[in-house]
């Protein structure tokens, strides 16, 4: 069955895709558990390319899904030194490696990791360890990894075949006083892989960063500034972020439980609100497959009630370029 454009659709999880085939809902799963395994408050989505969904958040566990919507594969994430796991970001490069960030205890033992866990296997490892509140993830044109701390308001640069971490950028800027109390957040490269964009909830901002020819940062600019007098849903508890083929920016106002949609210059364009009652329920994560924009409903004040939405978009979903 096909959506019509800007409906969204609920399923029942928080994923991470590969491929849904056009015109091809992803059907409910029972939200909250499944057997033993909670699903409550899943965060984050990423796109794979083999056919299957991935899911991961504060469960502790890697799901795999069939296109179809049908639970084929559970992956448990052992926890850290902390003995906890928060998964908050999920990045898919192959099935060999899914790279996940965990949270862990939120900061209070700098237990948070970045993990990379095989989908064929199951195996997880560690990749690098002992950070604050790594969130976000994305993976430049030379297959680096980017992490956003939201807590120390810091982003790391990861190399992904031997976990060697180092600090790409610190500032301000990336930290925040605000609600959530989560300063750098959802990541995304442009799609010339020119600037690397940052959320900001706790400050309802979007920020950007030049990559200078040598991979070094340029200045922390101010891309997009919500939560105004005249629009106080605008950017609210900006999260998630993804590009379309055309330069527009895709945001999850979590906050605001909306999709806003930002011009290359800033400017808001469009805004989409559910459709079918409770689609978007804080929504955390995103992700393009075609035309097709998966959302992840965090569902912050109702654990148990986690749930995937699907918004048919006017535009594919952009790669950085090679």
């Amino acid at each position: 069955m096909q959506s019509p454009a800007g409906q969204l659709l609920v399923t029942g999880l928080s994923l991470a895709a590969t491929f849904i085939p056009g015109g091809v809902v992803v059907k409910s799963i029972v939200g909250g558990a499944i057997g033993a395994m909670t699903l409550a408050l899943m965060s984050r989505a990423t796109l794979g390319h083999t056919g299957w969904i991935y899911a991961a958040g504060l469960s502790g566990n890697v799901c795999g899904i069939a296109p179809w919507g049908q639970l084929m594969g559970v992956i448990p994430v052992p926890p850290g030194p902390a003995g906890v796991t928060n998964v908050f970001g999920a990045l898919y490069e192959s099935r060999s490696a899914l790279y996940l960030t965990d949270m862990a205890d939120y900061g209070a033992s700098h237990a948070g990791r970045v993990l990379v866990v095989s989908p064929r296997t199951g195996v997880v490892r560690t990749l690098t360890g002992g950070l604050d509140g790594p969130n976000g993830i994305a993976q430049d044109r030379d297959r680096m990894l980017f992490v956003a701390d939201s807590f120390a308001g810091m982003i790391y640069k990861v190399n992904p075949d031997t976990g060697q971490r180092a600090l790409w950028t610190r500032d301000p800027r990336l930290a925040t006083g605000g609600f959530p109390p989560l300063g750098a957040s959802g990541l995304a490269f442009d799609p010339s892989g020119a600037y690397l964009y940052v959320a900001n909830p706790g400050d309802s901002a979007i920020l950007r960063i030049g990559m200078r020819p040598n991979g070094s940062p340029g200045d922390v600019e101010v891309f997009a500034r919500g939560a105004t007098d005249a629009d106080p849903g605008l950017l609210r508890g900006a999260d998630a972020l993804a590009f379309d083929v055309t330069g527009q920016l895709w945001v999850a106002a979590d906050q605001a439980n909306e999709i806003q949609v930002l011009s290359p210059a800033g400017a808001l364009v469009a805004r989409y609100a559910e459709a079918d009652g409770d689609a978007l329920d804080f929504p955390a994560g995103l992700a393009f497959f075609g035309r097709r924009l998966y959302v992840t409903s965090f569902a912050f004040t109702a654990p148990g009630a986690g749930k995937v939405s699907v918004l048919d978009t006017p535009y594919r979903g952009a790669r950085v370029r090679r």
